[in-house]
């Protein structure tokens, strides 16, 4: 019998998450009655990521797990998982505990109640409580800047907590430039592809284990931004 869904997520150094986001989601998955795959790539790890994932790919059925070495960054894996997935409906997730992981399923019931409706639809978490630090403020500063310049109203376009069609989603990851972070425009894509975003908010915790890959003012990162920013208002036709 064919499944549901098919969950991917993707982890760098998350050895500390991944055994406890894998129980989660596959527990809220009975709970709710929906029948799941979940595809996990280990981008590349140098933690023991890909030993506890050995160990759990024997104890879960549903669960794949690819591995990338060297590391190949979000999209790509993206990618590489997509080519995993035998259901329609896929659902992005980060691995790192910062969604939770029961929020998957409040995806799954606004895509379930909007099948009826003429437009396409993607579903996407947006981030709650809206933190006040600098970098939530330099996060919502880019939010903005997107939707100006995409003619867009998404309260949190960079969110990667995203529900939809499978080919949708492939179709999205098409892109004509080179990006240092294009997982920042799949929002836009879609959108430019015809698909209607419907916004669901999400709690977004604080990070108990683990660190993130950017620290500190990610100035670096911010240049990319806006690199990738110029290039993606020509390639999708910003205002």
């Amino acid at each position: 019998m064919a499944s549901d869904l098919t969950i991917v997520t993707t982890c760098l150094n998350e050895e500390d998450n991944i055994e406890s986001f894998i129980f989660r989601a596959v527990e809220a998955a009975r709970k709710n009655s929906v029948d799941i795959d979940l595809v996990v790539v280990d981008d590349g790890s140098t933690d023991e990521t890909a030993e506890k994932l050995k160990d759990l790919e024997v104890i879960y059925s549903m669960l794949k797990v690819v591995t990338n070495s060297p590391n190949k960054g979000i999209v790509e894996s993206w990618r590489v998982a997509l080519a995993e997935v035998n259901t329609d409906l896929i659902c992005l997730i980060d691995s790192d505990l910062q969604n939770a992981p029961e929020d998957i399923y409040e995806l799954y019931g606004a895509y379930q109640g909007s099948k009826g409706l003429d437009e396409k639809r993607f579903v996407q978490g947006y981030r709650v409580p809206e933190k006040t630090d600098l970098r939530a403020y330099i996060s919502k500063g880019f939010n903005r800047l997107l939707n100006l310049v995409f003619g867009m109203s998404l309260k949190d376009n960079k969110s990667g907590f995203l529900l939809g069609e499978k080919v949708a989603l492939q179709a999205a990851l098409v892109h004509k430039y080179s990006y240092y972070y294009f997982q920042s425009f799949i929002s836009v894509s879609l959108v430019k592809n015809g698909y209607v975003i419907v916004e669901k908010p999400t709690i977004f915790y604080e990070r108990t284990r683990g660190s993130s890959f950017i620290a500190g003012i990610p100035i670096k990162e911010m240049c990319r931004c806006f690199i990738d920013l110029a290039k993606a208002a020509v390639e999708f036709g910003g205002r």
